[in-house]
């Protein structure tokens, strides 16, 4: 019997424990943006070099001054192959990029789970070091408590800072010694930063590991700092040593939707080689919130170029971005590059170090930065600031707007001394005996091979037509539609050797039956022309014809009704609104036109996906009894139209409406409820209700019908555990009782 005994309360033990309801917690993953990059035409990226040989239309003798010779220039797109009567020998084959190679490498989370443990030693990941100096081990800590707090480890700091700051309280990471970084630092949550506490602290690769250094993602605020009064340094050094060969180098920083990081003075980002898809060497944001407000990033490379972004960018005081590069076959300056149109700089102050951009469709008089304002609607710096902008291909200029706020583009002109030279003319000596050993060295003359390419062919309305042009040797040039007889005087624009220039074409004529042609003058004097070719996959997207002017949109043109009224919530009562596009009507868009779709709606200007709610319908599950004011923000897709279909931009766009609760006395509860008897009871307990001001007001109390409507967001409870408890701690009762009653026979067989 006592076996029947133990066994009895060891179940009934079992059962309690097991019935304690868990807390879960909903982890948000960030999917890494590994997407294989292809190359679909002229119009995208950077075109590879064929190196084809121009070929000339004249006999194969070398044309003469007086002889003009026809140059075929091979177009350089990887969707049309360019045609030329060059030799095959002599056109180089395309490098194999890595575009089109999906990477084959992922992020590894932070974590020393798989990093042995020293010998008679416990984890110590969040305790104090024992040593009398606890800064002297791994040279990180955190000051918690007026005490210094050692770890192991970068990512164990950081996932104790992530804790510390959960209510919003910056934790400081302060590093007095370099680091080597094996895995991915993974930031989801959290306002951490970390700063240099000693001279020339770096955080450099192990051997062998290619991954992102750090993976900002959720709602994480990362700051990295230096300390220059005191010449505390640090820097991110990307260099890879014995990797494996098929492995990808990642960018330093990945910085995700709803995320923030910031740079000061005295940190670096350099020496990072990027070789996986999409990525750029040393920053790749997408969605998130750039603060470049000081420090240096420099000598990095990547698909994308230096630092990639799809939303504008904070700079200020020394940051200087520059000497950057995308990995093309003739790598191209690109230090900025913003992937979506209407994104540029936003200077926060006085910028005293440069920065250096690269935008989608550089044309004249397109903004590139801007002065911030402050809540007073004064400028936050003075126009100098702007003059330490500038575009990376030097094609263009930056100018400062008349207004003096904002930097935009202008096309650079050609300095005096670019020009081409002009032929001189000297008297020839009469020739007398010398006694020098060799004749004077002749004057070169230009190159018989003259190799002009194109690449990056795009149209930008129905009767305009933009590409890039380069050569291996300086020449000037100008363009005609059709053929006419060679004017040098028109030969007015000079161009370096090896340096692209965008050539506009505009006034194209109806039809394909036209032809572009380019003719090239030399130092020499000499000329030869080339017809551009234009193939038909280009001819196919020429826009359509526009019969009035386009049509463009705000996102506050958007709207939203049906919430202009204070709602009483009750429980489980939720009102639907309309939400309407501006532009989304357009039956008849001509090329150019805009409009705004609508996507989702939050609680939160930063929503994870389980905020977001595709259901046009706002209630809360518990019920709202306090008058109060709750901000929504409704979330919109921009589209613009081509000629031919809608396009999706890269902006995504959100609206504020504000909506109201109204108040609900016990009396109408009690009225309510006799119509809906099986309705829970109100919380007459709240004391706070929504300002207006902080998002969080709403999104702990109003959500969508999540079960009731099908929206994927969560309910607001007050625990995230949807455990039955009532039941189960039935089931722990009778599991008590049952040990009880054995207990109890057999003592009354005892007596």
């Amino acid at each position: 019997m006592r076996r029947k005994q133990l066994f009895a309360i060891l179940l009934a033990g079992t059962l309690a424990a097991g019935t304690v309801p868990a807390s879960v917690w909903a982890a948000e993953e960030t999917a890494t943006e590994a997407a294989a990059a292809s190359v679909e035409s002229e119009e995208g990226g950077e075109a590879v070099d064929t190196g084809a040989e121009a070929t000339e239309e004249t006999p194969a003798e070398q044309p003469t001054e007086e002889t003009p010779s026809t140059t075929e220039v091979p177009q350089t797109t990887q969707e049309t192959p360019a045609t030329t009567e060059a030799p095959a020998a002599e056109t180089p084959a395309q490098p194999a990029g890595t575009a089109e190679t999906p990477a084959t490498t992922a992020d590894a989370p932070a974590t020393t789970a798989d990093a042995p443990a020293p010998s008679g030693s416990t984890e110590t990941s969040e305790t104090p070091a024992t040593t009398a100096d606890p800064t002297t081990e791994s040279g990180i800590t955190i000051n918690i408590g007026g005490t210094d707090t050692a770890f192991a480890t970068l990512a164990d700091a950081v996932n104790k800072a992530k804790d510390i700051s959960a209510d919003g309280t910056e934790a400081v990471i302060k590093v007095t010694k370099s680091q080597e970084i094996e895995n991915t630092v993974t930031i989801e949550s959290g306002n951490i930063s970390i700063v240099s506490g000693a001279a020339d602290v770096k955080f450099t690769r192990k051997d062998g590991f290619t991954g992102k250094m750090f993976d900002i993602s959720g709602n994480a605020e990362v700051a990295f700092k230096g300390d220059t009064a005191n010449s505390f340094t640090l820097t991110l050094d990307g260099a890879v040593t014995n990797a494996a060969a098929d492995s990808k180098t990642d960018t330093l920083v990945s910085v995700g939707t709803g995320s923030t990081f910031q740079m000061t003075s005295g940190v670096t980002l350099t020496n990072n080689a990027a070789t996986a898809d999409d990525v750029a060497g040393a920053i790749t944001n997408n969605g998130g919130k750039l603060k470049l407000e000081g420090g240096t990033i420099t000598a990095n490379t990547g698909a994308k170029g230096g630092v990639y972004t799809t939303t504008s960018v904070e700079v200020k005081g020394d940051i200087s971005v520059s000497g950057n590069k995308d990995t093309s076959a003739e790598p191209n300056e690109m230090n900025i590059n913003f992937g979506a149109e209407n994104m540029h700089l936003i200077v926060t102050g006085e910028l005293t170090g440069s920065v250096s951009v690269t935008v989608p469709k550089p044309a004249a008089d397109i903004a590139v930065a801007e002065i911030g304002k402050d809540s007073d609607d004064k400028l936050l710096a003075t126009k100098t600031a702007l003059e330490k902008v500038y575009y990376d291909d030097k094609t263009y200029n930056v100018k400062v707007s008349d207004s003096g706020d904002t930097a935009i583009l202008i096309v650079a002109t050609t300095p005096p001394s670019e020009k081409p030279l002009k032929p001189t003319t000297s008297a020839t000596p009469t020739p007398t005996p010398t006694t020098s050993t060799s004749p004077a060295a002749p004057t070169p003359a230009t190159p018989s091979t003259f190799r002009p390419k194109i690449s990056d062919m795009t149209w930008l309305d129905h009767k305009t037509i933009q590409f890039k042009l380069k050569a291996n040797q300086e020449f000037s040039y100008y363009y005609t539609i059709g053929k006419k007889t060679y004017d040098a005087k028109k030969a007015t624009r000079s161009v370096k050797a090896d340096t692209k220039d965008v050539v506009t074409v505009s006034d194209i004529p109806e039809g394909s039956d036209f032809k572009i042609y380019v003719y090239f003058k030399f130092a020499d004097g000499t000329h030869k022309y080339a017809k551009i070719p234009i193939s038909s996959t280009v001819m196919k997207k020429r826009p359509g014809t526009a019969t009035r002017d386009a049509k463009t949109y705000k996102v506050s043109d958007c709207t939203v009704s049906g919430l202009e009224d204070a709602k009483k919530f009750y429980p489980g009562v939720f009102y639907e609104f309309a939400v309407t596009g501006a532009g989304q009507d357009n039956k008849d868009p001509v090329v150019g036109d805009e409009k705004y779709v609508p996507l989702y709606w939050s609680t939160s200007k930063t929503p994870t996906d389980s905020q977001k709610n595709d259901k046009w319908k706002v209630g809360s599950k518990k019920g709202i009894t306090k008058a109060s004011t709750y901000n929504m923000y409704v979330f919109f897709q921009k589209y613009r139209y081509d000629g031919s279909e809608w396009v999706k931009t890269d902006s995504i766009e959100y609206k504020t409406v504000q909506f109201k609760s109204a108040e609900i006395t016990k009396d109408d509860y009690n009225e309510w409820k006799k119509e809906n008897p099986e309705a829970d009871a109100p919380d007459y307990s709240q004391t706070d209700g929504g300002s207006g001001d902080d998002e969080s007001d709403a999104e702990l109390t109003v959500t969508a019908a999540a079960k009731d409507t099908g929206s994927t967001s969560k309910s607001a409870v007050s625990t995230a555990d949807e455990s039955p408890i009532g039941t189960m701690s039935m089931l722990a009762i009778l599991s008590l009782l049952a040990g009880g009653y054995v207990i109890v026979r057999k003592r009354k067989k005892e007596f």
